[in-house]
């Protein structure tokens, strides 16, 4: 069953059948399209619209003129992006318009092609993602040469380029383009825009258009652009405007226009920037869009477009009566061949053009699970998963976790070059794997296409099992450092340094950025003149001659011009690099009669005597040598080999074989010894580029990627009416060093530098957060005492230095990218000094020590703590005894029962068993007086209340929190999918996780009369700077019947949309319930205890001390063990604060909360007059509570590892070094402990 193939138009076929279809009108029955005649038929075009015959609809217009229509009839006189025009008068692609015509299609050899880009987009929120979070040191190096990170926003008053989120600035700009430093090769773009950037409703919708038509717009925002990618170190911008001119995308008329003139005026911008001036635009596939681009103009400016060859199905196509709802891949190619066709008939360069793949399936819901291929119908979109969390939408990460837990595999269909996976009875998905990436990559390379792009990265697996495959099957072109092994145990590189060729534009277009324009320099040339040919033009402008700038410019001239009596010959030591006839007498422009003509020619050399060396950039041609003139046929002589044959060799040089109109073919041949000095994946071109454009004609350019080698035409295409083929190569032209790693320079530097003194500045110790001193970096305390090395304020060492080391470590960390020469400097340096510290022992602390340091923060974040440690005993000490391998890996059963341990507590009164709502009871005093009353929580679903059926089962049951595994320092929560289970049976130990916990509300309200913060048993509380709140607004306002309604205009609806009668109803609403049920999770019972008992104020000890006690003071290994991972438990609830899930709902119920506060603080003003600064107060208060959490974690961790430590301090077997390490990075963890309230406070 092959997949349908749509025409990508969707907008004339079935219209033009209908015109032709339609037999019968009149003034009163109007044609459903077109005109009606006085004839009583429907049709366009004057026949049927003009005054004098139309009787309905007379204003209608063909969308084009299939010829004698005339202008008055129709909306274009050609169809837009060139398709064709049908004789009825519309726009289309199939046969029904374009008949037998055939559009030129690009054709290269899949073995010798390759591709100059392989693009891939990360996305700046999928480390804020619920759960397969890719973080960006996962990208696997060697496999994209550009990154695109998506997005960044622009301000659409000031047009100034802003981060999207806090985030982005904080921390994930620079763990993509540190990435640079590990792949010399990679460029990262900033990508701008997306199509939630141009959705209705968004500030935004019009920021383009906006930009690009007014040229001070253009001003603001390219000057804040370059500071932008200048701040952050991104190498160019990626632009996604979705889209131009289209009005369901706030698009306008002048878009089509003014888009090229913006891109003309920030590409001379960012040419200014030294080096940060990569320009590529993102394209639609399909027609109803890419119809608004001017992509002849653009394609003029960009460096390349990323064509997005997917989506070309979804739920979009239910309503719509010519597609419908029918099964279809969003990725098949069977519609991306047509799509790149659209570029094809606009002669956009093939080498500029990146086909776009998908690490995403487009699902679907099978409307009868007994039809499941493609063409079948659907009912809706897929069921959302948790990860990628929309309808419709799953990962190529969640597929190869559907394959792998349900044991399916999926169906190739390989004329579509798709994969469908079927699942859960009717479930659908099409999706890439590496075999149908494989096959999609062929086509590409069929096309000579420049490269591929990837939507999106961070849609892999943990281990980049689709990039790994993208990699191995692009095989990039280029790559600056090659491993090549071990030489007498030194590393190896070679260092390759390409040497780009010097070339002729294309007629009419000028050198690319980084070339130069040659100047002339024969006896003939004028002052300034620069070398220019018109061969092949045909009055479309001139080929200038380009050479590269950076490795110093040749001496070229025209030679042989004699007066017009043109007898060619080269000056010594220089070679033939092009040829002109127009100006010799013989023959003029008639290529019948035999001519002669004038050669342009370059220096070989520069120099003189043993220092004369040559041109890298004529390196190429110079070994290479024209055959005979002007009786050509000759063979290469000497070994050399054939490149091509030509009648017009290097282009006016046409051979003659003595006759009128006989002619021959001129060979070029080349001594090519040495691979890595050759031409290769030579062919014909006759579209490239501008000059005549009859069906016969030919343009003599080349693509962008390859050096045009002579010109001509190729019999086995046919001859050319008028202009000339271009017979084009791609050029392997390189110098290879074999050296070492290239960065063992640098890091010798920075090692000796800093193991001088081998301490943190206060700066470095700060970003490092090794001890949290509310902000005063002078006032960090030390838990970790050195041997030998004070911890000094050191202010010398350079920012480059640290920089160098944070590189070093974080290289040494990864055996992946790593030299031996990087391996022997740590090993020879630092080793001697520290000789715990080993390249084995590190990368077991890096892998299993830290994960949870090293997925939130990233390599080079734990790269700087390793670097502010080096010099303390104790983290040595626990380095080191992790080689030692006791074999306590903390699988001993971990103590659990913690609310069981507290419940017949009479003063833990609020852990209550949970049932449908809670209550409680609060109460305060101010001098004599006492406030207080019961409050009652809003009821909320239990654990196995939930429906099993509908989508939010896989949302609330897929997720579900448990402590983490075995592992004393592992700190990474175990989420579980339970949706299966929870399906078959209840779920036990588990419940319903209020994220902010419901006594938050009277913890606060108490709080807030007193006026202070959230409070340490037994410490002073600290005044809260909003002050104490009138206790009037808990007393009367929030109970208040009706308060919501107590102001003009009464109060929207809450979050869920129940009625209620107070406010604070619909603050504890905001906190969760029946109806507002979004930002529930599931957990562990213990882990929920766990939690709750950290964040009550009464709450003296986390987990009872007799017990904790008993652990930590056995000498019993195993006793030990369960008392680490006691410890280590209350240290998770950190990380279950933070999970990516866990965090954004938080943020979710805070703000819903602070906006039924401000709500409340409205009401209040309305009914007393006076205001009361609720929101600020509580602001305030709970990023005191998030405070004491954190406090309360390391308090009750240093307590208790203190305990063992002492107990285990002078037990030097295996075990107890093992113990005290185990400690000692609990410690760590515990230390760097805090919650992320990022979002909590936003304007509201």
């Amino acid at each position: 069953m092959l997949f349908q193939t749509l025409t990508l138009l969707l907008l004339s076929l079935l219209p033009s059948i209908v015109v032709v279809q339609a037999q019968s009108c009149s003034a009163s029955n109007p044609c459903k399209t077109g005109c009606c005649s006085k004839f009583g038929f429907c049709g366009l075009g004057p026949d049927y619209c003009a005054s004098k015959i139309c009787v309905a609809n007379c204003d209608r217009k063909a969308e084009c003129d299939p010829g004698g229509y005339g202008a008055a009839y129709v909306n274009h006189t050609t169809c837009p992006l060139n398709v064709c025009c049908s004789k009825w008068g519309f726009c289309g692609l199939t046969q029904e318009f374009c008949g037998d015509k055939k559009v030129t299609q690009p054709s290269c050899s899949t073995t010798f092609h390759k591709f100059e880009r392989v693009v891939g987009y990360y996305e700046g929120w999928a480390m804020q993602r619920k759960c397969n979070v890719f973080n960006p040191e996962k990208i696997p190096l060697g496999v994209y040469t550009h990154l695109n990170y998506a997005f960044a926003t622009i301000d659409p008053k000031t047009f100034e380029v802003l981060p999207a989120t806090i985030e982005d600035q904080q921390d994930t700009y620079d763990r993509v383009t540190w990435l640079k430093k590990r792949d010399p090769d990679l460029k990262v773009f900033i990508a701008i825009g997306g199509w939630t950037f141009n959705d209705e409703g968004q500030p935004t919708r019009n920021t383009f258009s906006n930009i690009a038509n007014n040229p001070q717009n253009q001003k603001a925002f390219i000057k804040s652009l370059i500071s932008f990618m200048s701040t952050y170190d991104f190498d160019g911008v990626d632009l996604d405007w979705e889209y131009p001119e289209a009005p369901d995308r706030g698009g306008i008329g002048a878009d089509y226009n003014n888009f090229p003139k913006f891109l003309s005026n920030l590409k001379s911008s960012l040419k200014a920037t030294g080096g940060r001036d990569g320009l590529s635009v993102t394209i639609p596939a399909s027609y109803w869009y890419l119809q608004h681009f001017d992509i002849k103009k653009m394609a003029k400016i960009v460096d390349f477009f990323n064509v997005m060859s997917y989506d070309l199905h979804g739920v979009w196509d239910i309503p719509n009566k010519w597609v419908g709802p029918y099964l279809n891949a969003h990725t098949n190619l069977t519609e991306i061949k047509d799509a790149l066709d659209l570029l094809w008939r606009n002669n956009i360069p093939y080498d500029k053009v990146n086909m776009g793949l998908a690490f995403y399936g487009r699902g679907f819901t099978a409307a009868d699970p007994k039809c499941l291929t493609p063409g079948c119908r659907y009912a809706s979109g897929s069921e959302s998963w948790m990860c990628s969390h929309e309808v419709g939408i799953v990962f190529n990460s969640e597929i190869s976790d559907i394959m792998q837990s349900q044991n399916v595999a999926p169906v190739l269909y390989k004329d579509a070059a798709v994969k469908v996976l079927t699942y859960n009875t009717d479930q659908w998905v099409a999706f890439d794997d590496e075999e149908t990436l494989g096959l999609k990559l062929n086509f590409a390379k069929s096309k000579c296409l420049g490269g591929v792009m990837v939507w999106a990265v961070s849609h892999d697996t943990e281990n980049a099992t689709y990039s790994t495959a993208l990699g191995k099957l692009a095989q990039r072109s280029t790559t600056s450092l090659i491993n090549i092994g071990i030489d007498n145990g030194v590393h190896q590189y070679e260092r390759v340094q390409n040497h780009p060729q010097c070339k002729w534009s294309n007629c009419g277009e000028g050198c690319p950025s980084g070339w130069s324009p040659i100047q002339r320099n024969d006896p003939d040339a004028r002052n300034g003149e620069i070398m220019i040919d018109d061969q092949g033009c045909e009055g479309q402008g001139s080929h200038y001659l380009c050479c590269p700038v950076e490795n110093g410019l040749p001496t070229c001239g025209w030679y042989g011009f004699n007066n017009g009596d043109c007898s060619p010959s080269c000056p010594t030591d220089y070679v033939e690099i092009g040829s002109n006839n127009m100006y010799c007498r013989k023959g003029g422009h008639n290529r019948i009669t035999h001519k002669s003509y004038q050669a342009a020619c370059c220096s070989k050399t520069v120099g003189v005597g043993p220092h004369r060396v040559s041109f890298e950039s004529l390196k190429l041609a110079g070994q290479c040598a024209w055959g005979n003139y002007p009786q050509c046929d000759t063979q290469c002589i000497g070994g050399n080999s054939l490149i091509v044959a030509s009648y017009g060799g290097t282009g006016g040089a046409f051979c003659w074989s003595g006759g009128t109109t006989n002619f021959q073919n001129r060979p070029y041949c080349c001594n090519e010894p040495d691979q890595d000095w050759q031409y290769s994946d030579c062919q014909w071109y006759r579209d490239i580029g501008n000059g005549p454009s009859g069906d016969r004609d030919c343009k003599s350019g080349c693509p962008s990627d390859t050096v045009r080698v002579a010109m001509g035409w190729d019999p086995a295409i046919a001859s050319c009416r008028v202009g000339e083929q271009a017979y084009c190569c791609k050029t392997t032209s390189r110098s290879i060093y074999q050296r070492s790693d290239p960065n063992v320079e640098r890091y010798t530097i920075a090692l000796k530098s800093y193991l001088a003194d081998p301490t943190c500045s206060a700066n470095d110790i700060a970003k490092a957060r090794l001890k949290r001193q509310a902000n005063n970096t002078e006032g960090i305390t030390w838990d970790i005492v050195p041997s030998g090395l004070g911890l000094s304020r050191r202010t010398t060492i350079t920012e480059e230095v640290v920089s160098d080391m944070e590189d070093l470590i974080a290289e040494i960390a990864e055996s992946a990218s790593s030299s031996v020469g990087v391996q022997d400097l740590w090993e020879s340096l630092v080793v001697p000094l520290f000789p715990a510290l080993t390249i084995t022992n590190i990368r077991r602390w890096f892998s299993g020590d830290v994960p949870q340091m090293r997925n939130m923060r990233g390599d080079r974040y734990v790269a700087l703590y390793v670097l502010c440690h080096m010099g303390f005993r104790v983290w040595n000490d626990n380095i080191f005894a992790l080689s030692l391998g006791s074999g306590l890996l903390c699988q001993t059963q971990v103590q659990g029962g913690y609310c069981k341990a507290l419940a017949d507590d009479p003063d833990a009164g609020f852990l209550e068993k949970r049932i449908a709502n809670r209550r409680f009871v609060w109460s305060t005093s101010v001098g004599a007086t006492t406030y207080g009353r019961n409050l009652v929580s809003q009821p909320y679903r239990q654990v196995n209340d939930w429906s099993i059926l509908n989508e939010r089962t896989i949302e609330i049951y897929g997720q579900v929190f448990l402590f983490p595994g075995p592992g004393c320092t592992n700190f990474v929560l175990r989420v579980e999918n339970k949706v299966a289970q929870r399906r078959k049976d209840p779920l036990t130990n588990t419940v319903t996780e209020h994220l902010v916990e419901l006594q938050t509300v009277p913890m606060w309200y108490t709080a807030a009369i007193q006026g202070v913060l959230a409070t340490v048993p037994g410490v002073t509380a600290l005044p809260n700077p909003a002050g104490p709140i009138d206790p009037s607004f808990f007393m009367v306002t929030l109970p208040l019947p009706n308060g919501p309604f107590n102001i003009n205009p009464p109060l929207p609806p809450p979050t869920g949309g129940q009625l209620l009668s107070t406010l604070e109803a619909r603050l504890f609403n905001a906190l969760g319930s029946v109806a507002n049920d979004f930002s529930f999770v599931l957990a562990d019972s213990d882990l929920n205890c766990l939690k709750e008992l950290l964040w009550d104020d009464d709450t003296s000890n986390v987990i009872d001390q007799r017990v904790m006690r008993d652990l930590t003071s056995s000498t019993d290994p195993e006793i030990a063990e369960i008392g680490l991972n006691s410890v280590r438990n209350v240290v998770a609830v950190m990380s279950f604060l933070n999970h990516p899930t866990v965090h954004n709902n938080m943020a979710t119920i805070i703000m819903d909360f602070r906006t039924e506060l401000k709500r409340a603080e409205d009401v209040h003003e309305a009914r007393t007059g006076t205001t009361v600064a609720a929101v600020d107060n509580f602001d305030n208060y709970f990023k005191s509570l998030m405070t004491r959490i954190n406090t309360r974690i390391e308090a009750f961790a240093t307590r208790w590892l203190n305990t063992i430590d002492a107990t285990w301090s002078n037990i030097n077997t295996p075990d107890g070094i093992q113990i005290r390490t185990y400690s000692a990075s609990i410690r760590t963890e515990a230390q760097i402990a805090e919650v992320n309230t990022q979002g909590f406070f936003d304007d509201i």
